[in-house]
């Protein structure tokens, strides 16, 4: 049961950290004291949702993705508008996966931007074209390698950081809000961390516990000692900055070719959960699947879009926090909680607080 914690653990904490934790120092920068408000905040309402969505999982004791979660508890005509959601949703992550690469890419490379990522997009494809995802793997690998990095860069930076740079913001209360709760979604992998558990009530418990707060203080180093070391000279992806003010080619190129395979790998994961998800959901053939997300993903590369925050920002308060609001819906929908109890009333307040961020979201762009 030790190792099958560890193992759920890592799995846990490797979904979460990615793409978002490259933009928080920057994010931190323009949020000020309510960036760390909203650090301490949303870990401990994401902890609360994991618990609230372990009991649907454990009582319904199979796997499902969104629309059908929602059309098995809630109602059956609910399943398309919400598929729809989520697809639009990865779409927005997939349109902000292309453009962090292109931005990494203009700082070490003299390519044609467009045509390297035609062949990124080719690539994915060739992969999705099989029936099971060879390189879930690699990811796991690269997970372990990010978490190495950002613990290795922070312990290098932090003796160098200048406190004044630390009082740089323009303290804007909701500007941190999508991004932090994107940076802390992870919710996918519970499915999968009930593979190894089952339903061992504390084991789950300590398994979101332990990782929430394991990843909300390499943030919070990370976000120190990188906005302490470059102040205002942060751009909104950071690693950008480091590689311009370390200007060190072994450390440029590294952490480039590492930052770009590890977004590829979980690139390459989503694109199949929308292949199953046209496959199961809708009983399209594979190959039509195939050619659907062919055509979106050409698509999307031509699209020429450069603001990386306001997409990540977007992605965070409106879809994926309608996606938390949904499964609050079903656990409020339940005819009896057995596991994980919690007030309706505190389950209603989440989904306030949510609908104000989707709100606020909407209203921002």
């Amino acid at each position: 049961m030790k190792n099958n914690i560890f193992i759920s653990f890592f799995i846990l904490t490797s979904t979460i950290i990615g793409l978002g934790i490259f933009v928080l120092p920057y994010t931190a920068l323009k949020s000020g004291i309510y960036f760390y408000f909203w650090l301490i905040t949303i870990p401990i309402l994401i902890f609360i949702f994991h618990l609230i969505y372990g009991e649907i999982i454990f009582q319904l004791e199979e796997k499902h993705n969104l629309p059908s979660l929602v059309a098995k508890i809630i109602n059956q005509k609910f399943k398309l508008p919400v598929w729809l959601i989520d697809f639009i949703g990865l779409t927005m992550v997939f349109l902000a996966y292309l453009l962090a690469i292109e931005q990494v890419l203009k700082n070490i490379s003299p390519f044609d931007f467009l045509n390297f990522k035609l062949i990124i997009v080719s690539f994915i494809l060739f992969v999705i074209s099989f029936r099971n995802n060879f390189f879930g793997k690699i990811d796991s690998i690269l997970s372990i390698l990010l978490i190495i990095f950002f613990l290795g860069i922070s312990s290098y930076l932090l003796p160098n950081i200048k406190i004044d740079y630390l009082f740089f913001a323009e303290n804007d209360f909701w500007f941190s809000y999508g991004i932090i709760l994107f940076s802390f979604t992870g919710y996918h992998s519970l499915q999968i961390i009930y593979d190894f558990l089952g339903k061992n009530k504390k084991s789950f418990i300590q398994v979101n516990l332990f990782s929430l707060i394991f990843i909300f203080f390499i943030y919070l180093f990370y976000v120190l000692s990188t906005l302490g070391f470059l102040g205002n000279n942060l751009q909104p992806l950071s690693i950008i900055s480091l590689m311009s003010e370390l200007n060190n080619i072994y450390f440029s190129y590294g952490i480039a070719i590492l930052f770009l395979l590890s977004i590829i790998t979980t690139f390459i994961s989503l694109a199949f959960y929308l292949k199953r998800g046209l496959i199961v959901d809708f009983n399209i053939k594979e190959k039509l699947a195939w050619g659907l997300l062919a055509f979106l993903m050409i698509i999307l590369s031509f699209l020429n879009l450069d603001n990386l925050i306001k997409i990540l920002s977007f992605i965070g308060s409106l879809f994926i926090g309608i996606n938390l609001i949904l499964i609050l819906i079903c656990y409020l929908k339940l005819k009896n909680v057995y596991y994980f109890y919690f007030p309706k009333i505190l389950v209603y307040f989440l989904i306030l607080i949510l609908g104000l961020g989707w709100l606020v979201g909407l209203l921002a762009e």
